[in-house]
């Protein structure tokens, strides 16, 4: 007898004796159904045992990343497939944010469920997670900080190994803004070894570079200790739970004592212990000098740099958003003032800047002290 199969187009037809399997390929959505026509070519009787389409496991993993500042702040993390024009259900999760000093993972969630089905993508498709702030949602999403990843993986993670997944994720890019509080990015989900799993990371993080100076003690951090970049979790050195050596915030810093402005704290076990005031270090005075001799240094004098500066500012954000207007002068040995510098309104080097946050270019501000000293040289 001859079998015919069709589901929209005709995918077998073929001539069958005995016993046997037959199986087609079934890569559309849709139709949901085939029509098997039978056509005998003489007596004939016969069974059929239909079997349901083979498809993959998938896990798929929500992890959300958020910093302390955020804490109990809501947003809705989402995530839709589509394929051939066909979309899927759209996945919708409430989150609350619950960051500790320990971990920035405030969720992770565990689904699984069969490839093509419902929430779980067929390898092919476009995936596009979402952020959507609706209802009384209050966390504010930044397209120029925050971020989608993904990772298909056949390794079964835990939320302890979120900077694993973290490092080994790809970013989802561009973000667009189609609606009011909808970000979106969308990327080409491939999984052709078909792995178990699927991670998907919203990064809600904040991190930011800052000078910092360091040291083995309180004392040192405060007073004498050498000054580096480092990066924090959140956008204030008050707020932040660990300091980071790299801005993806996978790497601790080591446990010791950092300091900037007139706050040192402590990390320990990789966490930020609570701020406490700097000791007094004593008064630091700018200093001409010569290593060729006291007339030297007596009788030619000091010579000071000049450099382009804004005008001051209260708040290193708000140094950032000025222009460099205004010519000042600097004893140190650059084009431009570096940390232990001291600075002066004028270039005989006798009136000192005020305290405060000066911008030397769009992305530079340096931070100066009570004593008219540079303490930090900072990015925007």
């Amino acid at each position: 007898m001859k079998l015919t199969l069709q589901q929209h187009k005709e995918l077998l037809s073929q001539s069958i004796t005995g016993n046997g399997n037959l199986t087609f390929d079934k890569n559309l959505a849709n139709p949901t159904t085939a029509t098997v026509t039978i056509t005998p070519t003489g007596t004939a009787s016969y069974d059929i045992t239909p079997s349901c389409p083979a498809t993959n496991l998938l896990t798929v993993v929500q992890m959300t990343l958020g910093s302390p500042a955020d804490n109990n702040k809501f947003i809705h993390n989402q995530y839709l497939w589509e394929k051939d024009n066909i979309p899927s259900p759209t996945a919708s999760e409430l989150i609350t944010f619950n960051v500790t000093p320990s971990s920035p993972v405030t969720s992770f969630i565990q689904t699984d469920g069969q490839s093509s089905i419902g929430l779980f993508p067929v390898t092919g498709s476009a995936l596009t997670p979402q952020s959507n702030k609706k209802d009384f949602d209050d966390f504010v999403f930044d397209s120029g900080v925050n971020k989608f990843k993904y990772l298909v993986s056949n390794t079964a993670y835990t939320s302890a190994d979120w900077a694993t997944i973290d490092a080994a994720a790809t970013n989802v890019t561009p973000i667009t803004n189609p609606s009011t509080g909808l970000f979106q990015a969308t990327f080409n989900y491939a999984n052709p070894s078909a792995n178990r799993y699927l991670y998907l990371i919203w990064d809600y993080r904040t991190p930011t570079s800052i000078s910092l100076r360091f040291g083995a003690s309180s004392s040192i951090a405060c007073c004498s200790g050498s000054t580096s970049t480092f990066y924090i979790d959140t956008n204030s050195f008050a707020t932040a739970t660990a300091i980071y050596t790299d801005a993806t915030l996978q790497t601790k810093a080591a446990n010791q004592f950092y300091q900037t402005g007139n706050s040192v704290r402590e990390q320990a076990s990789g966490a930020l212990l609570p701020a406490q005031t700097c000791a007094a270090c004593g008064t630091a005075i700018g200093l001409c000098y010569s290593n060729t001799s006291a007339d030297d240094v007596c009788c030619i004098g000091c010579t000071y740099t000049s450099y382009s500066s804004s005008v001051v500012n209260s708040t290193r954000g708000g140094a950032c958003g000025l222009s460099q207007t205004a010519t000042y002068y600097h004893n140190g040995s650059g084009a431009t003032p570096v940390v232990n510098n001291f600075v002066y309104s004028d270039s005989s080097g006798q009136t000192l800047l005020g305290v405060g946050y000066y911008s030397l270019s769009a992305t530079s501000v340096i931070y100066v002290n009570n004593n008219g000293m540079v303490e930090n040289l900072l990015t925007c």
